[in-house]
């Protein structure tokens, strides 16, 4: 029986039997088979070159509406099955990039299709990315006949809310814990899951994976789409490269409508197109001086010191005590007494962030510093040090060391930050600071295993201020004597 006379049984079948079916069932099926039919006439003339370029070309992209929701194994189609895992999943790999899934599951399958696949078209991507956000709305047509309830009546009562009303509620909960800045694993907390539980009762809290996976990519999804919209419906849009002469450009016009007669120097940090745009300015305008920003440079010694294996170590270990003080109530709580009672000056262990070079001095210099508060810990009550990894190095005398040679080094180069980017700071102090931090560097203890590297990092960064400028204004501040320091 071929193809054709098979399809035509189903047919009588659907229309003998077109009780069982609702009208937009029976107008889905009817739909599949004429769709059938035509791909396989043309398999019949002509032969089909890739399953890509099929599925891209006379695949209907049109949302199919129909009672019971989208089929799973409609995803599929865009992907390649393998092995057989048991309970309905396979291994899956995408046929438009080629990516690999051990565990094929619908869900991620979809998100990356939406979201994820540099190779697939805009038009299957939209397709997906609406049907993600269609099923995330759960709009369907047995909700819609059902009369909304008000919240309230389920304060008093265990009753399960509305999916609409829960669904609204995890949005919200998502973007307070994102603009916040709340860890996920925090809604799974007991203190905010009593909270909730009291508040609304019928509401059931997401868990901290479907917060940061399945929440995030929909919300991800929404915003994508909003702002494809509003680029839709916009008239005029310009991009431009940000090239060195497109800033110089954009920089004049600021500068002419204030009055370009106003300005002495142009000061960027050290970006290529930056670093173009300053030698453009000064050259159609000769008095605007072309200055390199000594702040971003000197807080790039630390950046550079940061990015040495053996330091990146200590940082990290650095952060696993700061992390597990923050995270144990018990353990916090016996530091912050004892820091107070031992009176230790500069504050609570701080946390490195890589984007605020100071961090790391103060990090490194609030470990040197809590170093009695942990050692009486120790002594007292090491049963609230819970992590071995922590316990082993707040016993470790050489880590401490290690963590005193960070902050000597460091801190030279912290207080010149601070005070050139003082607003009464020139380029006299600019120059002066230079000198002084290479003074200090030189003292640094010679046992100091980076002392070394720090001292070629300084000397790749003062060689970007050898330039007539900054000599002038050496020349010109009070301390100067008659002597060239280099």
């Amino acid at each position: 029986m071929n193809i054709e006379s098979s399809l035509e049984n189903e047919d009588s079948f659907i229309s003998s039997n077109s009780s069982l079916f609702s009208t937009s069932e029976t107008s889905f099926i009817t739909n599949i088979t004429e769709e059938i039919i035509e791909e396989n006439t043309e398999e019949n003339t002509e032969e089909n070159s890739s399953n890509i370029s099929l599925l891209t070309k006379n695949t209907n992209l049109k949302k199919r509406k129909y009672s019971g929701g989208r089929k799973t194994g409609e995803i599929w189609n865009y992907f390649i099955k393998g092995n057989d895992l048991g309970r309905g999943l396979y291994e899956a790999e995408c046929k438009f990039c080629n990516n690999k899934w051990p565990r094929g599951r619908p869900k991620d399958m979809k998100i990356h299709l939406a979201r994820n696949c540099e190779e697939v078209s805009d038009e299957i991507r939209t397709f997906w990315r609406e049907i993600i956000l269609e099923e995330a709305s759960n709009t369907n047509v047995q909700t819609r006949k059902i009369k909304q309830p008000q919240i309230t009546k389920h304060f008093n009562s265990t009753t399960s809310l509305p999916i609409a009303k829960a669904n609204e509620l995890d949005q919200a909960i998502l973007k307070a814990w994102v603009c916040c800045g709340f860890p996920f694993q925090t809604i799974e907390n007991p203190f905010i899951i009593d909270l909730f539980r009291i508040a609304i009762p019928g509401y059931n809290l997401p868990s901290r994976t479907t917060l940061s996976d399945k929440l995030l990519d929909q919300e991800t999804l929404r915003i994508e789409k909003k702002i494809d919209n509003e680029l839709e419906k916009s008239n005029h849009l310009t991009i431009k490269k940000q090239t060195g002469t497109f800033m110089a450009e954009e920089i004049q016009k600021v500068m002419q409508n204030i009055g370009i007669e106003k300005f002495a120097a142009i000061v960027t940090d050290h970006g290529a197109n930056l670093r173009v745009a300053r030698r453009i300015i000064h050259e159609t305008n000769p008095f605007i001086l072309n200055l390199r920003c000594i702040a971003h440079a000197i807080n790039l010694i630390a950046s550079d010191f940061a990015e040495i294996e053996s330091v990146k170590k200590i940082i990290s270990n650095c952060g696993s005590i700061i992390g597990f003080f923050n995270n144990s109530h018990a353990a916090h709580g016996y530091y912050k007494e004892q820091l107070n009672i031992m009176k230790i000056k500069g504050g609570e262990i701080q946390s490195y962030c890589k984007t605020r070079w100071g961090t790391l001095y103060t990090t490194a210099d609030s470990i040197t510093r809590s170093k009695p508060v942990f050692y009486w810990i120790l002594e007292n009550h090491p049963e609230v040090i819970t992590n071995k990894n922590v316990f082993t190095l707040l016993q470790n005398e050489e880590f401490y060391s290690n963590c005193y040679q960070i902050a000597s080094i460091l801190k030279p180069v912290k207080e010149l930050t601070n005070i050139l980017e003082a607003r009464n700071a020139n380029l006299a102090d600019c120059f002066i600071g230079l000198i002084k931090l290479g003074a200090k560097i030189n003292q640094i203890q010679f046992g100091n295993p980076w002392k070394s590297i720090i001292i070629s990092n300084y000397n790749h960064r003062l060689g970007e201020f050898i330039n007539n400028t900054y000599i002038l204004a050496y020349w010109f501040h009070p301390l100067y004597r008659g002597i060239l320091i280099f």
